[in-house]
C-alpha cells in the first residue's frame, strides 16, 4: 500500500499519460518499483521469521526505501548502532544490507549513526526525519528497524526509527 505521498506522486505521473509509449514506460517503471519491493518483502518476511535468536538480546534491521528510487541514490551507507550502558557498538552496511545485527542479551536505548553516500550524495552523516528520532530502543525480545530513504534528486537522504518494529 502507498503513502499518502506516493499516492499523490502516482496520481500526478498518471495523469501526465497521453500516449500509448508513456503509458508502457510507466508499466515498466511500476514492474521494476514491484520486482525490487517483493525482494524487501522477502527480506521483511525473513526478518520476522527468523526471530528465534531474539530472546537473546536485542536485534536490529536495515531497509532501504522504495521511496524516490532510493537504491539508485544511495549506493553505500553505514548503520551504527552504540548502546548507552555498556561499550556495545554494531553495524550494518551497504555491503551486507540484509544483515540481523543481533545484540548478547542486551536491551533498551541505543544511538544511532547513519553515514550514507551516492552519485549525487557526498559521504557524510545523515539526519532523521522530522518526527523520527536519533536513538532506537528494542527489547531484548524484538528487532528494531532503521530506514534510509533518499531526496527525489538524490542530493539527500534521511533516516527513520521503528523501536521494536518485530517483536516475538
Amino acid at each position: 500500500m502507498s503513502s499518502p505521498e506516493e499516492r499523490q506522486e502516482i496520481l500526478a505521473r498518471a495523469s501526465k499519460i497521453h500516449t500509448h509509449g508513456e503509458a508502457r514506460e510507466y508499466i515498466v517503471e511500476v514492474e521494476k518499483r514491484l520486482a525490487a519491493e517483493k525482494t524487501n518483502l522477502l527480506i521483511a518476511d525473513a526478518a520476522i521469521s527468523d526471530l528465534s535468536d531474539a530472546r537473546n538480546g536485542a536485534s536490529f534491521a536495515v531497509h532501504l526505501s522504495q521511496v524516490n528510487d532510493t537504491s539508485r541514490f544511495v549506493t553505500g551507507w553505514t548503520v551504527e548502532f552504540r548502546a548507552r550502558e555498556g561499550d556495545w557498538t554494531g553495524r550494518i552496511t551497504s555491503t551486507d544490507s540484509s544483515r540481523i545485527l543481533q545484540t548478547p542479551g542486551l536491551s533498551g536505548e541505543l544511538d544511532v549513526v547513519v553515514v550514507a553516500s551516492g552519485p549525487n550524495l557526498p559521504e557524510r552523516q545523515i539526519a532523521p526525519q522530522p518526527g523520527s528520532r536519533v536513538d532506537v530502543s528494542c527489547s531484548s525480545s524484538g528487532r528494531s528497524v532503521v530506514g534510509i530513504v533518499a531526496s527525489p534528486r538524490g542530493d539527500r537522504a534521511r533516516y527513520w526509527t521503528d523501536s521494536d518494529a518485530y517483536v516475538r
